[in-house]
């Protein structure tokens, strides 16, 4: 008896030796955001993967105008502004209190804004040549009710930086829950070449034009038939551990009312059009692809 109590013991303590030996080739990643910052928390044993950093930037936009900003011999674009930027932007034309400590304004010209920022850190083996996925929600919320706006009146654009992002349509109310699922058919079809789905990186939207078809505009005059409305769009940034660009890949946000040359906007004079957009890492962090991104 005690010579199989023996044996039994010796290989539990093989299996035990074996699991921990195979365990010690993997390693493991999450990525966790507080408000602006991120850390990267890395459990690794036996390999140096990359520290993968998402980092927020610019959320609330605003947009006030005056009746004399709505005539009708003075159609086109007028640019929504961060609302905490106040009086400091240069080439503002239009400004109104808030109501919240901020006094913000639109643009003549179209101003983008860091929406977040994805990168990774180089490693210096191996794993440079690793390509990430990371899932991102972006919830839009509407901070009051406005009913004066009208189907085509204001437009969203979202632009990628130094990188490949894919964008979804957008879906009604906040759904930032199993975002992986919610993305695979993007990174499917980023995978194929395809890029349905890709965001458009430039483009030129100063005049009264809405979506004409490009990834990442999106019309959101109804967004504000509700106060505290929502809706998400979903994306997928890819990231590259070799780091090549140290700047990262970021999403970008840029929102135009729009004064059209055929219609009385005057109810818009003095409106508060305020929105939030929120973006959110998926739960489950980044995964490795196999495909490098080009």
């Amino acid at each position: 008896m005690e010579k199989k109590n023996t044996m039994l013991l010796t290989v539990i303590a093989v299996a035990t030796l074996l699991v921990a030996v195979v365990g010690a080739t993997f390693a493991y990643f999450s990525l966790t955001v507080d408000n602006n910052t991120s850390s990267t928390v890395i459990k690794a044993q036996s390999q140096d993967l990359p520290t993968i950093t998402m980092t927020g930037g610019k959320e609330n936009f605003g947009i006030a105008v005056a009746a004399a900003d709505m005539a009708l011999n003075d159609p086109g674009a007028r640019w929504a502004m961060n609302t905490g930027d106040g009086g400091s932007i240069a080439n503002a034309s239009s400004g109104k209190d808030a109501g919240d400590g901020n006094l913000y304004y639109w643009s003549k010209t179209e101003v983008k804004y860091d929406l977040f920022n994805i990168k990774a850190s180089k490693t210096g083996d191996e794993n440079n040549a690793l390509t990430y996925e990371c899932p991102v929600s972006i919830t839009l919320t509407a901070k009051d009710k406005v009913d004066a706006l009208q189907q085509g009146d204001l437009i969203l654009y979202l632009y990628s930086k130094n990188g490949d992002v894919m964008v979804s349509e957008p879906v009604n109310g906040s759904d930032e829950s199993d975002s992986q699922n919610k993305t695979d058919g993007l990174i499917d079809d980023w995978k194929s070449n395809t890029k349905e789905y890709l965001m458009e990186t430039t483009g030129s939207h100063e005049g009264t034009g809405a979506c004409s078809g490009e990834n990442g505009c999106y019309d959101v005059s109804d967004l504000f038939k509700l106060a505290s409305e929502t809706k998400t769009l979903h994306t997928v940034v890819i990231v590259q551990a070799d780091n090549t660009n140290s700047d990262g890949t970021s999403v970008q946000a840029s929102m135009k009312l729009i004064n059209k040359s055929d219609a009385n906007q005057s109810s818009l004079a003095g409106q508060s059009i305020q929105i939030t957009l929120t973006s959110k890492l998926a739960q489950e962090g980044c995964k490795v692809i196999t495909k490098e991104a080009e």
